[in-house]
């Protein structure tokens, strides 16, 4: 795959907007419940009893959280929109399997490569900061599909010219598919995109001649959920720099050695069959800072 890129237009503008580049690991992209209240708890746009409220939380709702704030509030994710709400009414949203897995040579590697594919991508940006497979537009699984051809399949399927809207670059929504079946194994309808441009058969955008690398994963814990699901903490590292494939075989301490400048965090929840058949695996949450 190729990880030194050429900038996709708006797409890649505001990456990580929506999450705060500071968090607690210990809850960091963990799913909570909301349980000890009568009917809901208020989200809550500061940490605060007297902030605005941003929405209600029903009661047995999950909410995803960043970090906790030290006067009872956690922040959280709900329904698109980042808050505040008071931690004495969450729960872990499940009891956590407890089983953490030594990660292999392989299946480090083979985990690594799998959610760089999601680190490279602006994947949570089109989802409000939390992808959820099950809620997910269908205009966010085609846009990561396009972006993600144009990471690894610039020359085999990449198109320039001089297109509609002042467009220079489109892709064919053939191969569109084909990158969501094999990733979340869902095949989308053809939506009108939010990000980039659509008229039949092809999708368009701008390459505006700049060069950019979101960086790769590197796994830290693996953990087994139950029913060949998994929790994996990852570190994004290289942001901006240049890497390679060869990069992610590298352990944690190894990787973070060679690149000390850029360091992000992030928890992925996968389905995989087979830790040893990258192939097997498929996405169906993800998170990142």
């Amino acid at each position: 795959m190729k990880r030194y890129a050429v900038l996709m237009l708006f797409l890649l503008c505001a990456i990580f907007a929506f999450i705060p580049g500071a968090v607690a690991e210990n809850v960091f992209g963990e799913e909570f419940r909301v349980v000890r209240c009568n009917e809901y708890i208020t989200l809550r746009d500061l940490p605060s009893t007297k902030a605005e409220a941003l929405d209600r939380v029903p009661l047995g709702a999950t909410v995803t959280a960043f970090n906790r704030d030290e006067n009872g509030f956690m922040r959280v994710h709900y329904a698109g929109k980042l808050g505040y709400v008071l931690e004495k009414y969450l729960d872990p949203a499940y009891a956590p399997a407890g089983l953490w897995i030594d990660m292999s040579e392989n299946v480090r590697k083979n985990l690594n490569l799998f959610l760089s594919n999601f680190t490279e991508s602006s994947l949570n940006y089109y989802t409000g900061g939390v992808f959820d497979v099950q809620s997910a537009p269908d205009n966010a699984l085609v846009e990561f599909a396009a972006e993600h051809m144009w990471f690894n399949y610039y020359e085999s399927r990449i198109e320039w010219g001089e297109y509609m809207s002042g467009n220079n670059v489109r892709v064919h929504k053939k191969y569109v598919p084909e990158i969501t079946e094999k990733y979340f194994g869902i095949v989308p309808a053809a939506p009108d995109p939010m990000y980039i441009d659509y008229a039949d058969p092809y999708y368009y955008w701008t390459e505006t001649g700049g060069h950019i690398s979101n960086g790769f994963a590197s796994a830290e814990r693996l953990e087994y959920l139950g029913g060949d699901r998994y929790s994996v903490s990852f570190v994004v590292l290289a942001g901006g720099n240049y890497w390679e494939n060869s990069d992610t075989v590298l352990t944690l301490s190894e990787a973070r050695a060679k690149f000390p400048d850029y360091e992000k965090r992030g928890r992925a929840i996968i389905y995989a069959p087979n830790l040893n058949d990258r192939a097997s695996y498929k996405l169906t949450r993800f998170i990142s800072d």
